[in-house]
């Protein structure tokens, strides 16, 4: 008979098991008013307390806050603002209590090096030198090249000061020289001064450059004449710039360039450079003066900017020895399409296109690569050469699909296989339906709890935009485009998304929630009703807006135009007598409302003057209905692109581009296409 097993001890265990998880389960529950982890209550404890921390009421928020439980995902902020109340509150014991919490328990946060910083604050309010000095010196070796690590050496100089004076004005010298406009800059140089520190070259460049940044600009060139010449003379510049000396200004950039152009990126030359070309009367003169200089480096700038004064063949020889000399350069981009434009006048096409194609084989990430490819394009189509045209306008599409030329692009396609370019109506004119726009999250909560930590992810949920900002090293754009438009800071928003998918060498899908944050559709409602009243497309209308404001309602620009659509009060004025609007003002204009009903009135009446044509009406809007009708007397073109290219007023035809670029990306990812 086979021997029974005795399950005696085995019951005993899961019966003290049970147990054990009832205790913890009563005492979670009663602690944290929850049995399990209920991660949607703790969120609206925690948006509570935050409220309560914005409203001043600290003692309530820190108690709030203590009903969250450990085990919330981002309990390293509850932490964190816990200790921040207790700040308010002069509570350092209460500080440093929950601060050590978060850097013991979670040392990846994004908060350890805040908490840090501040529970060294912390230790220096309680007169414990000692300890906050090792604090702030743990972070200057654990985290360099962050703004704490050098916000800890201004620390470090108050905790020496009486001590150790020698050491603390090494600390000072060093925060300069990590920050000239930093929150403790001028601080520390009058800490400097008044210690009466001994002073080598460079640090008299920082104390410069620390007075250049305050405006104090008669202190600072007195500290920067006492700097190395080969550092101190483009800040020199600079500020003579700013001081409208242009002699001075010119004697120094002419010194710099001859001997330490090196020193500088060409980037920074380039800037001074034409800051000082800017401010003379006389530009061409100026960019002689600098031709006679020994630089290299910036050769090709003045070269090409000289040429712009040059006559035809004169200036086609200089971007030819751009394109030949300095193929890496700057400015060879810029080059090689003048020399494509000057073949193609020619009707040389042959030699036009070679300057296209190598272009395109050298610069296919720069902003004009899509147009040598569009014109590339236009050239195989007067060869009669279709199948490699219509490459050509598929390949912009595909590598350049929210470009102005992947618009014309789309044109000449349906032009090639329809026979019929819809030019610059593309017939989108219905309303664009309101449920198609919403600026969601760019990234799923699981996206971005796997990329960037179940913190972020929390925080984004709950709104906790300020604590994001302690983040040290976060950077994700269209999180922080999002973040901006949570703000209602709209241009802000839109301007941060653009800036981001302009780097992307490959573009996302159109119907990536991304493009929303380029090109969002704020006041749509407004726009598709006037948008129906005047005869417009919704889709221009919003694209005009964009371009003209980046719907800034509170927009003003130096000329007076007002508001979203930019329209001046005069204008208004106009519109408001012809259509029998009533009285109007410039106050009025800034309400977003009342703004697109006169611009969108306004670029309906110009449409009308202009037959009727979307292009014609979007450059009279900018240039002007003279400037419109000069232009088309005295342009010859062989079509409509070529007309725009060769419209001379550069910023009206970058605004045609600009706004169709955007009326195309509207049609592309709210329309049908």
């Amino acid at each position: 008979m086979p021997k029974r097993i005795n399950n005696k001890p085995l019951k005993v265990l899961l019966i003290l098991f049970v147990l054990f998880f009832l205790i913890m389960s009563g005492y979670e529950y009663i602690q944290y008013g929850s049995i399990f982890n209920n991660t949607e209550h703790y969120r609206k404890i925690y948006a509570q307390a935050i409220e309560q921390e914005n409203n001043e009421n600290f003692s309530q928020a820190f108690t709030t806050l203590d009903g969250i439980s450990p085990r919330y995902e981002a309990y390293d902020a509850v932490l964190f603002h816990q200790a921040q109340c207790a700040t308010k509150m002069g509570d350092e014991i209460s500080v440093q209590k929950k601060l050590k919490s978060l850097i013991s328990k979670y040392p990846q946060s994004y908060l350890l090096i805040p908490a840090k910083y501040d529970l060294a604050k912390s230790y220096l309010r309680s007169g414990n030198d000692n300890t906050a000095a090792t604090t702030f010196q743990n972070i200057i070796n654990s985290h360099p090249n962050t703004n704490y690590e050098t916000g800890s050496y201004y620390y470090l100089g108050e905790i020496n000061v009486k001590k150790n004076p020698a050491l603390a004005v090494k600390f000072w010298k060093k925060y300069i020289s990590q920050s000239q406009d930093g929150r403790f800059s001028s601080d520390c140089v009058s800490e400097l001064l008044t210690n009466n520190a001994e002073l080598s070259e460079d640090d008299y460049l920082y104390i410069g450059l620390v007075y250049m940044n305050a405006k104090n600009y008669d202190e600072a060139i007195k500290y920067l004449s006492a700097a190395e010449d080969r550092k101190n003379w483009y800040y020199l510049a600079k500020i003579y710039i700013a001081k409208n000396n242009l002699s001075k200004a010119k004697d120094y950039i002419k010194y710099g360039l001859d001997k330490y152009d090196y020193v500088f990126s060409t980037d920074e030359l380039s800037e001074i450079i034409y800051s000082l070309t800017n401010m003379s009367s006389s530009p061409e003169k100026i960019w002689n003066e600098l031709a006679e200089t020994k630089s290299k480096k910036v050769e090709d700038i003045i070269l090409y900017n000289l040429a712009t004064y040059q006559p035809a063949e004169q200036a086609i020889n200089m971007y030819k020895k751009i394109a030949d000399e300095y193929i890496k350069g700057s400015y060879s981009s810029e080059a090689l399409k003048k020399l494509f434009w000057y073949a193609y006048k020619q009707g040389n096409y042959t030699l036009a296109k070679d300057y296209a194609l190598k272009h395109i084989n050298n610069f296919s990430t720069t902003k004009s690569a899509p147009a040598m490819n569009f014109w590339l394009g236009k050239v195989y189509e007067k060869e009669e050469n279709k199948t490699e045209a219509q490459k050509i306008y598929n390949r912009i599409i595909s590598k350049y699909p929210d470009d102005y030329y992947a618009f014309r692009a789309y044109g000449r396609i349906t032009f090639l296989t329809k026979g019929k370019d819809f030019g610059w109506d593309m017939g989108y004119n219905s309303p664009i339906k309101q449920d198609k726009f919403t600026l969601d999250l760019p990234y799923s909560y699981s996206e971005i709890k796997t990329k960037f930590g179940a913190t972020l992810a929390e925080l984004l949920l709950v709104e906790d935009f300020n604590t994001i900002d302690y983040f040290e090293g976060f950077k994700e754009p269209f999180i922080e485009s999002w973040i901006y438009y949570k703000k209602e800071l709209r241009s802000t928003s839109t301007t941060t998304a653009r800036n981001a998918m302009e780097e992307y060498a490959e573009k996302p899908d159109r119907t990536d929630k991304r493009w929303k944050f380029i090109y969002p559709c704020y006041f749509m409602e407004e726009i598709n009703k006037y948008a129906e009243r005047n005869a417009i497309s919704p889709y221009l209308l919003v694209a005009l807006i964009r371009e003209e404001s980046y719907f800034n309602p509170l927009a003003l620009s130096g000329s007076n135009a007002v508001g979203l659509t930019q329209i001046l009060p005069s204008t208004a004025k106009e519109v408001s007598e012809r259509r029998g609007y009533g009285r109007i003002n410039e106050f009025l204009l800034f309400n977003p409302e009342t703004n697109i009903k006169y611009g969108a009135a306004y670029f309906a009446q110009i449409k009308k003057q202009m037959n009727d044509s979307n292009l014609y009406a979007v450059a009279s809007y900018n240039g002007g209905a003279g400037a419109l009708s000069s232009w088309l007397k005295n342009i010859s073109a062989a079509d409509t692109d070529e007309f725009i290219e060769y419209i001379p007023y550069e910023e009206t035809k970058n605004y045609i581009k600009k706004v169709f670029r955007s009326y195309w990306n509207y049609v592309r990812i709210y329309g049908e296409l």
